[in-house]
């Protein structure tokens, strides 16, 4: 029982560190590629940090269903706030805002991100156990967790505020879709 206690938090953490390398390449493409991020974008680095948060909170205070809930409402919100942003770009003559990587946008891969969130929460529910909800002291590993976290957390709220300020954020202008103009005689 043990081995699947450590089992289950180490794929915490882990899952932590993957959703923060997307959002370290998120921030590789502001800084290194000068593409300012949309109101939308910012909204779902704040969904992919509230995953982080639910999965923080189990490894701190230990696996709780609830932990596990606010994960799972993050992952939801990110999801429908990038497939909102997909379906922005989806009409014909409107260009895929931003550099694509591997071939798709930012969004569609944050959109993925969450949907493999989804689905990764939903295993570590079928692997829960009301015997693990016993608080623990964290590992190294767990530690960093919280370390990186933290970190972009408060590289993510430096950069929004930079950029919006107390206000809401001003929309970033969007290429215009390509009209067709027919002249009638």
């Amino acid at each position: 029982m043990k081995n699947k206690i450590r089992l289950i938090r180490t794929l915490n953490a882990l899952m932590i560190f993957v959703i923060m390398g997307v959002l370290l390449g998120a921030y590789y493409q502001q800084y290194f590629k000068h593409e300012v991020p949309c109101p939308l974008c910012i909204l779902q680095r704040l969904a992919m940090i509230g995953i982080c948060m639910g999965l923080l909170l189990n490894l701190r205070f230990g696996i709780k269903l609830k932990y596990y809930g606010l994960s799972f409402l993050s992952a939801i919100v990110g999801a429908i706030v990038a497939g909102r942003q997909i379906c922005l770009h989806i009409c014909p003559g409107f260009p895929i805002f931003g550099i694509p990587v591997f071939g798709l946008s930012l969004y569609t891969w944050s959109f993925l991100v969450f949907a493999f969130s989804i689905l990764a929460l939903v295993v570590f529910l079928f692997l829960y156990s009301p015997d693990q909800t016993k608080k623990r002291s964290l590992n190294f590993f767990e530690h960093s967790a919280f370390f990186v976290i933290f970190i972009l957390t408060t590289l993510n709220l430096f950069t929004t505020y930079k950029e919006c300020g107390f206000g809401p954020c001003e929309d970033v202008p969007w290429p215009q879709p390509k009209q067709t103009i027919t002249k009638t005689n």
